[in-house]
């Protein structure tokens, strides 16, 4: 009866042993698919956040959504400090005096080195700068070496083709979703289809 006892203590212990085991590799498992994004600073970049769509699409993130944090990255550090401010403004006015500010980095699209110091900010990247058959290619390739995802307004099927071809397995390797036509031209194209096809 004791050995009996003794007995069942050890496979309990063993059992407890292996689930902790199991639950620790689980977690890590979960912690390595989740990659580093849970821990970065910023939640959100937009790229080319001084041109017309950038700059509109960084008041509505700052005002409707006063919770994440925002970069601004652009080529022109004036009007990125000018924009700072404006949305400084904007948000304290809809959100209160306590509303966090965006803060600003200075990249261009060919200084693939100052792209990927941003974008590891960041979880992920809006490309708000067109025409994305420019320079898109660049500031999506940047965000998968910087292993953060890439959505993007584009609207030029050519832009596409070539992100899937030249990026794909990168950013598959990476763990980086990779995604255009995020907006505009293409949502109410591809929200028709879906209620047609049902």
């Amino acid at each position: 009866s004791i050995m009996a006892s003794n007995t069942e203590e050890k496979r309990d212990e063993r059992e407890a042993r292996h689930d902790q085991c199991c639950r620790e590799r689980e977690d890590g498992e979960r912690k390595k698919e989740m990659g580093e994004d849970h821990m970065r600073a910023v939640a959100l970049c937009i790229y080319g956040a001084t041109g017309f769509t950038g700059a509109r699409v960084a008041e509505y993130v700052v005002t409707a959504h006063p919770e994440l944090s925002v970069l601004l990255v652009g080529r022109d550090e004036a009007k990125l400090a000018e924009l700072a401010a404006r949305l400084r403004q904007t948000a304290r006015r809809e959100n209160g005096p306590g509303s966090a500010s965006a803060a600003t980095q200075v990249a261009e699209a060919g200084d693939h080195d100052a792209l990927v110091a941003a974008f590891g900010r960041c979880r992920v990247v809006l490309n708000c700068a067109g025409p994305y058959r420019y320079t898109g290619l660049l500031v999506a390739a940047a965000a998968v070496d910087a292993g953060t995802h890439y959505l993007d307004l584009c609207g030029e099927p050519e832009f596409f083709d070539r992100v899937l071809l030249q990026l794909d397995a990168r950013a598959r390797e990476r763990g980086v979703l990779v995604a255009s036509a995020c907006a505009f031209d293409c949502v109410p194209a591809e929200l028709t289809a879906a209620l047609v096809l049902g």
